[in-house]
């Protein structure tokens, strides 16, 4: 199907979405460690956190958001770069449901109309 949204290839350097910056706290874990960081950006695809430990590309960990609402979900670790200290990680996410993307998007906006007046 030449109309199919889902067979559409991205390059690395264009995104399929925008990205909101954020400021939240985000807590993760792999199924062994329970970790802190900071949300830096988010989009309908992904995110990207700052965090002490490095996340392995490939990783998959579970993320909750401490937004209101707040958001838990499944995510893939795309890629993992050293920012002096700290760990910057690119998350994709995984299997959202329905629930979880509502969640997502108003989340996505609420940030996105903080951004806007500050």
């Amino acid at each position: 199907m030449l109309n199919d949204p889902s067979n559409i290839s991205y390059p690395p350097h264009r995104r399929r979405h925008e990205r909101v910056k954020a400021g939240l706290e985000v807590h993760f874990s792999d199924g062994k460690l329970c970790l802190n960081g900071s949300l830096l950006d988010i989009s309908l695809g992904g995110m990207r956190i700052e965090t002490m430990k490095k996340i392995q590309p490939g990783s998959l960990v579970t993320t909750t958001l401490t937004s209101t609402p707040p958001l838990k979900v499944r995510c893939k670790a795309r890629w993992s770069q050293r920012c002096g200290l700290k760990y910057q990680t690119g998350l994709h996410f995984e299997g959202l449901n329905m629930e979880s993307e509502f969640k997502l998007r108003e989340i996505i906006q609420s940030l996105f109309w903080k951004s806007a007046q500050g």
